[in-house]
C-alpha cells in the first residue's frame, strides 16, 4: 500500500486480501487499485461519490440552459436528439 496526497494504492492482490479495510479506508481517502503497476479501478465513498454526481448532473443542466437546447447540444456533439432523450430515460431507471 501506498499513499499520495489523500489517495492510497493497493494493488489488486493486497485489495482482495485487505478489502475490509479497503473499504473502511475508503470513507476518508480514494483508493486507487492497480493491476501490474497500473491504475484501473478506483474506490470512493459513497456519499463522496453521489456528490460527484450530482454536480455532474448539475453542471450538464447549467451547460445545456447556456447552450440553449438539447437539439443544439446534440448537433455539436454528434448525436440525435433521441440519443440524449434514450440516455435521460436510463438515467432515470437506474435510480
Amino acid at each position: 500500500m501506498k499513499s499520495l496526497s489523500g489517495m492510497v494504492f493497493y494493488s489488486l492482490a493486497d485489495a482482495k486480501k485487505e478489502f475490509s479495510n479497503v473499504i473502511n479506508q475508503s470513507k476518508g481517502k480514494d483508493i486507487i487499485i492497480t493491476k501490474n503497476g497500473k491504475p484501473v479501478s478506483v474506490i470512493v465513498d459513497y456519499e463522496k461519490y453521489t456528490n460527484m454526481m450530482e454536480f455532474v448532473s448539475k453542471m450538464y443542466d447549467l451547460y445545456l440552459v447556456d447552450l440553449g437546447s438539447k437539439d443544439e447540444f446534440a448537433a455539436i456533439n454528434g448525436l440525435s436528439v433521441e440519443d440524449i432523450l434514450n440516455s435521460d430515460d436510463e438515467n432515470d431507471q437506474e435510480v
